[in-house]
């Protein structure tokens, strides 16, 4: 069981170590790290989740109790964050989005995607990808709405939320896996060499994710606090057990039980920080909690597989 865990966790956090020490010694300056960004974002990760999607039954994503389930457990961490950090921390409206989109932004797609894999094959993978698009296609939108409604209560309608729905669904790590249904549900064909070049980019993803987070440990100061930590503690442990419930109401049971476990528990996703950036609220903690929440995952996913098994 030992040699499990550490062959499922430790290429992971070895990659992260080999960023930090490439930043750690200047190999990588912290201006690469955005290029790298820009790199998993607009076309290593879209090239995977089009290929993930494309080239599996449309059968496999069309599991409704996975997608309600997924919802449920998202929207019940989101909003039990936002009420802990509006009337315990009584934080500004703003930053209390930001820690909530923490809270329920798992990082599927870049250790989720090696850690079942190894696990469950490629079985596992719609898991992945479902939870993925749920993310961006429901806490994402959510928090931007909040975020805007709080800048400007007058600016906000129907229409402001439909063009930035419409903005969100034309980025790449969006249209892509879409797209991918799409040619899923209808069945077409897609010349292999298309399909493998897709392949080739989109195996990088997760690598250079990985890299990419070690890097930007390397060249972030990290300050600890109780909201940091709480947070922590919500997107690592409270956010599973969530889950856990949720799918013994549903009857969830199997390996997709223990798949939707897993990919729960993931921490606090890379691009996250992204996002705080973009809000310009509640940055210095947002990397606090990426950085952190990714190394206390080693031992919180390490312990779920093991009780798992």
């Amino acid at each position: 069981m030992i040699l499990l865990i550490i062959n499922v966790l430790f290429p992971l956090f070895f990659t992260i170590f080999i960023g930090w020490y490439a930043g750690k010694k200047g190999i990588f300056k912290e201006e690469h790290s955005k290029s790298l960004v820009d790199f998993i974002i607009l076309l290593a990760t879209p090239a995977l989740l089009f290929n993930m999607t494309a080239t599996k039954p449309i059968e496999s994503f069309l599991n409704v109790n996975v997608v309600i389930v997924i919802s449920i457990g998202l929207l019940l961490t989101y909003i039990k964050t936002y009420i802990i950090y509006h009337y315990k921390f009584k934080k500004h409206p703003k930053e209390t989005s930001q820690a909530s989109l923490m809270s329920a932004f798992p990082n599927a797609a870049f250790m989720g995607i090696p850690i079942i894999s190894h696990l469950y094959g490629d079985e596992g993978i719609a898991v992945v990808v479902i939870g993925s698009l749920l993310v961006f296609l429901l806490v994402t939108p959510i928090t931007m709405f909040l975020v805007e409604y709080h800048d400007d209560p007058k600016s906000v309608s129907f229409k402001s939320i439909g063009i930035q729905l419409l903005n969100l669904a034309k980025t790449p790590v969006i249209f892509a896996p879409i797209l991918g249904l799409i040619f899923s549900f209808f069945h077409l064909s897609i010349p292999e060499y298309i399909t493998s070049s897709f392949k080739i980019l989109g195996d990088t993803a997760p690598a250079i994710s990985l890299f990419t987070t070690g890097l930007f440990m390397a060249y972030t100061r990290i300050s600890i606090s109780h909201e940091v930590a709480l947070l922590i503690f919500i997107r690592n442990i409270t956010s599973p057990l969530i889950f856990y419930f949720v799918m013994i109401k549903m009857g969830i049971t199997g390996n997709l039980f223990n798949e939707i476990l897993i990919v729960s528990a993931m921490p606090t996703a890379s691009t996250a920080p992204m996002f705080s950036a973009k809000f310009k609220t509640y940055e210095k903690e947002t990397a606090a909690v990426t950085v952190l929440g990714t190394i206390v995952s080693i031992f919180t996913i390490g312990g779920l597989i093991f009780l798992i098994n």
